[in-house]
């Protein structure tokens, strides 16, 4: 029998069977006894009679995003089916029992609204090598019936599981991928875990998912990304010495405790390394030095002592995160991080003295926060950091003027430099293009509101709050930022003269504070400011 390529017609999936032989290419009827479809169609189409394809091998439905209904249980009777792909429609319904579909090896149902449990007659189909079931609404526990000889590849992620991870999935000799992430799994991790060929291992975002991790998981040797994040995991960060392919490590968002072991300089390959928001503490270990790290998290934790010098020659680091801990000093006075793009060590409120000029030098760097600390000294020239869109240096001791080469931000989004001790006046460099949050409240900057800040188009947010400004309120504040939502000029004293009637053609504006100045005459009419 020949499987001509099913026709559509106004909506409906048809499938026309070819017979005979002498058929040309042209026909496009063909040997193979599989049928691939590519259409949109609103729900299965009965007429179909899957049960008249005895000899199906193969079945692939998927990323038709309208294709809705239930799974025909006709598709039970495919006796041959070895791969069933219905994955990215939108079905609903329970799976069936598909008990009688031996020879099936692969099974994608991931990304439809698929309710209830996952049957435990799953474990007869003996010769499963991919499920597939993440991104639907199934709910109950994972059935023990899992331990399926042959499985490679498990995803349950995205549901809203419950229970235990039962041990059966721990012995699955032939796992190379599971994924349970974004479950409702409670207790613990199993701690027998013998996965000697498992590659991908992803329980994150089960809240309820707690105790110690178990040893088992440090004897998985081709492990390469493991991900336990977002869970409500505690006790110690194991050794984790024999890992010697793990590229990925993200424990972020849990309740560990103790310090970071400095055996995680033995990870050669890791390029991942997530412990942000824990109890760690203690210092930064040196063996952080990892050559291949491109993304280094430990904020929002309790650690302590420098920054190690180690930190700033990772030569393909791109994230540092540092923010929220209790570290008190800059070590790597020379910052060699070629491509580092972000970087924050905010709310560090020890971390003292001034701005390292090599910081000056990260010609890549696009996000930039040091705010809520205590540094102090001038604020650079960043003149060699064409791709800053975000600077945040507020809430620390840094004196003198606002430095005209602000201007070379041209990327600028985002400003912001308040709680400090800056004086001077506030330079007409800031009209940078793109800028959409300015704020430069609680210093001593002094003299006139520059007219360019008038004319930022951009802007959403304007704060210059608790100063010592003098003369007017531009009258381009109200002409030209029609985008503007949030306008402080509160506390500067000597700010006078009337408030400008453009004001109130800022119609997306939301909060207006002119407060504890010297303005006089009449309170303008806002009728435009709905």
């Amino acid at each position: 029998m020949q499987i001509e390529k099913p026709q559509v017609d106004a909506g409906r999936l048809a499938l026309s069977i070819c017979s005979g032989k002498g058929r040309t290419s042209d026909e496009r009827c063909h040997d193979q006894e599989q049928v691939a479809y590519g259409w949109k169609t609103r729900e299965f189409d009965e007429p179909l009679h899957f049960a008249n394809l005895p000899q199906l091998v193969h079945l692939d439905l998927s990323f038709n995003h309208l294709l809705g209904g239930p799974i025909p249980s006709s598709i039970g009777t495919l006796v041959k089916l070895e791969y069933l792909d219905l994955s990215s429609n939108n079905l609903d319904g329970y799976i069936p029992h598909f008990i009688d579909l031996p020879q099936l090896a692969h099974v994608d149902l991931r990304y439809n609204n698929i309710l209830g449990p996952i049957p435990s007659s799953i474990g007869t189909l003996v010769k499963l090598e991919y499920l597939g079931l993440s991104g639907n609404h199934l709910h109950g526990s994972i059935p023990h019936s899992v331990d399926l000889p042959h499985l490679v590849h498990l995803d349950l992620g995205q549901n809203s599981l419950s229970g235990a991870i039962p041990s059966s999935i721990g012995v699955l000799a032939k796992l190379v991928y599971l994924h349970l992430s974004g479950n409702d799994l409670d207790r613990f991790i199993p701690t027998s875990i013998d996965l000697p060929q498992l590659v991908h291992l992803d329980l994150s975002f089960n809240y309820l998912l707690g105790g110690p991790i178990p040893s088992s998981i440090g004897t998985l040797v081709k492990l390469e990304y493991l991900d336990l994040s977002s869970n409500n995991l505690d006790g110690y960060i194991p050794h984790f010495v024999d890992l010697p392919q793990l590229a990925h490590l993200d424990l972020s968002y849990n309740n560990f405790l103790g310090p970071i072991p400095s055996s995680i300089g033995t990870l050669v390959k890791l390029e991942y390394l997530g412990l942000s928001s824990n109890h760690l503490h203690g210092s930064i270990p040196h063996s952080v030095d990892l050559p291949h790290l491109v993304h280094l998290d430990l904020g929002q934790n309790s650690l302590s002592g420098a920054i190690p010098s180690s930190i700033g020659v990772l030569a393909k680091l791109v994230y540092l995160h540092l923010s929220g801990n209790d570290l008190d000093r800059f070590s790597p006075t020379s910052i060699d991080l070629p491509q580092l793009v972000h970087l924050d060590l905010s709310f560090n409120y020890l971390l003292g003295g001034p701005i390292p000029s090599s910081i000056g030098t990260l010609v890549k760097l696009e996000y930039l926060d040091l705010s809520s600390n205590n540094l102090d000294g001038y604020i650079p020239h960043f003149v060699d950091l064409p791709q800053l869109a975000h600077l945040d240096l507020s809430y620390n001791n840094f004196l003198g003027p606002i430095p005209s080469s602000i201007g070379t931000l041209v990327k600028l989004e985002y400003l912001g430099l308040s709680g400090n001790h800056l004086h001077g006046s506030i330079p007409h460099s800031v009209d940078m293009p793109h800028l959409v949050h300015l704020d430069l409240s609680q210093n001593s900057l002094s003299g006139a509101i520059p007219s360019s800040i008038g004319v930022l188009a951009k802007l959403v947010y304007l704060d210059l709050f608790g100063n010592d400004l003098d003369g007017f309120i531009p009258t381009s504040i109200g002409n030209y930022l029609p985008q503007l939502v949030h306008l402080d000029l509160s506390f500067n004293y000597l700010l006078g003269g009337r408030i400008p009637s453009s004001i109130g053609t800022l119609v997306k504006l939301e909060y207006l504070n002119l407060s504890s100045n010297n303005l006089d005459g009449y309170i303008p009419h806002f009728v435009d400011l709905p």
